[in-house]
């Protein structure tokens, strides 16, 4: 339903739109350091779209960091004031910034 409201319709329908609004179709080796956050059980975004990108990012030669957090959804950091999902990706995050930061 939300990919058919984006694009106007069924991806068949309109394959050059879903070609359009897929990144790893626009990946080079120049890409800068990108880091995924991958909640297991994401109920929004397909898994294995994500993780489609993660392969598609390490065959061009970016700087992929993937981490999963396992059990969480796609909501996991906004359900509470601070939840243990958050914690971890906020850390996850900074870790990152302070790896890859000039």
């Amino acid at each position: 339903m939300l990919i058919e409201g984006y694009i106007g319709g069924p991806p068949d329908a309109h394959p050059a739109r879903i070609a359009a609004n897929t990144s790893a179709n626009f990946l080079t080796a120049a890409a800068p350091p990108t880091l995924i956050v991958l909640p297991e059980n994401d109920s929004l975004v397909v898994k294995e779209g994500t993780l489609g990108i993660a392969v598609a990012a390490a065959k061009v030669g970016v700087d992929l960091t993937l981490v999963t957090l396992p059990f969480a959804n796609h909501f996991f950091n906004q359900m509470a004031a601070n939840p243990l999902g958050n914690q971890i990706a906020r850390t996850i995050r900074q870790e990152f910034l302070l790896q890859h930061s000039c």
